[in-house]
């Protein structure tokens, strides 16, 4: 047909019971392939597509797409690539984290610092959120670090860090 039309042939096949890494059947199919791209359903709508086999070219990098629907009908639309998609999820990750814990910091004006009420120590993070410690000195650090959230110790240096967001203060 191939010959004779022209045109691409498209031979859509299913992956083995217990090697989902290629095709159900005769080694042949792959062989006399120029090109086998492997098409997975992923978590959340999301199918994956990678290429496991590229005559004479390059092989593509995995990419994402995602499942959407409008009208009755289904589309996909690109994400990115694997590495875009997971590092993009991990940045999603950390930025939800951040916010979560600058919900425990409170807004306070520079005259209320000096009691010890409303203020919030890492400690107190730590028992809320459950996190790792290493986990809330990294998001603190990054919040003082870019100036969201400032700390100061009321009493002597053995007394616990206590902090605040700058937003509130003049």
């Amino acid at each position: 047909m191939r010959e004779t039309t022209g045109a691409a042939v498209i031979n859509i096949h299913h992956t083995g019971h217990g090697d989902q890494d290629r095709e159900r059947g005769a080694k042949s199919l792959r062989d006399y392939s120029d090109t086998s791209i492997c098409i997975q359903a992923g978590d959340n709508r999301k199918v994956n597509v990678s290429c496991k086999k590229q005559k004479d070219i390059e092989e593509f990098e995995p990419y994402v797409l995602q499942a959407l629907g409008a009208s009755g009908s289904l589309y996909l639309s690109l994400i990115g690539s694997k590495s875009q998609v997971r590092a993009s999820e991990a940045q999603t990750e950390a930025e939800r984290q951040t916010e979560e814990l600058l919900e425990f910091i409170p807004d306070l004006e520079l005259s209320v610092i000096e009691t010890e009420q409303n203020t919030v120590t890492a400690k107190f993070i730590l028992e809320e959120t459950g996190w790792s410690n290493g986990k809330v000195q990294d998001l603190l650090r990054g919040l003082i670090d870019t100036d969201q959230v400032f700390r100061t110790r009321l009493g002597d240096s053995r007394s616990p860090y206590r902090y605040y967001r700058r937003s509130q203060i003049s």
